[in-house]
């Protein structure tokens, strides 16, 4: 992918953003990608079924600020691997489709994985005990009360007093998992009774298969686990 390409991604406007079938990634701007994120993106702009957008830092910050006012503070407050979290939410709940991490890559037609499981939101195990729910793939119908659910719950950690506990107690990964991560995530997408599925733990890719680089056969994606966003001092 050319940086000229890149950047006609990131001028498309959101008027142009359709319903359902729709793939989002996000990172700080295209001048950053490296070729090894350049390769994913290619992977899963090669899914012709649906449309492909990127959204860099400044994209997602008006993307909050425009549809949803509500949270603009609480998003303003997080850090980047946060406020990713929370975009990745958001994003899904105006326009549905997939969201999935910068370093992902895609090896199976994604549209096969959808089609087995119309109008529910699709995620998978990343760990079954204890239990925790993956969040670099997660794909949606548009309007889902899930995110909205989530978000708000998101809201409630940071203004109760837990949220300082944690600032105190815990490292600055720690919170992020439990304050928009995987924690607060699998918390809530299990007390949701709408339409969901949860695929057993490769199928969205693993970290042991991906350490043991012996990819699951049967897995849509390869998650590479760059942990970019990490705190590398804790």
């Amino acid at each position: 992918m050319t940086e000229e390409e890149i950047e006609e991604i990131e001028e498309e406007t959101e008027t142009e953003i359709g319903e359902d079938r729709n793939i989002f990634q996000t990172w700080k701007n295209q001048k950053c990608l490296d070729d090894f994120q350049k390769k994913c993106i290619d992977s899963w702009r090669n899914n012709k079924e649906f449309k492909y957008y990127f959204f860099n830092d400044n994209n997602c910050t008006h993307f909050v600020l425009m549809h949803y006012p509500k949270y603009f503070s609480l998003y303003s407050a997080l850090n980047c691997a946060e406020k990713s979290d929370v975009f990745r939410y958001l994003i899904l709940h105006k326009y549905g489709g997939i969201y999935t991490d910068i370093d992902t890559e895609c090896t199976k037609p994604i549209i096969n994985l959808i089609k087995q499981y119309p109008n529910s939101i699709i995620t998978g195990y990343e760990y079954y005990n204890p239990k925790q729910y993956l969040q670099w793939f997660i794909a949606a119908p548009k309007n889902s009360k899930f995110f909205i659910d989530l978000v708000e719950e998101i809201l409630r950690r940071y203004n109760s007093y837990l949220y300082y506990y944690y600032y105190i107690q815990k490292t600055s990964n720690q919170m992020t998992y439990w304050l928009t991560g995987p924690e607060v995530f699998t918390d809530v997408l299990d007390k949701y009774t709408g339409s969901k599925k949860i695929l057993d733990k490769g199928i969205l890719g693993s970290y042991e298969d991906f350490k043991s680089n012996k990819p699951n056969k049967n897995a849509y994606l390869i998650h590479y686990f760059k942990g970019t966003w990490k705190n590398k001092k804790v």
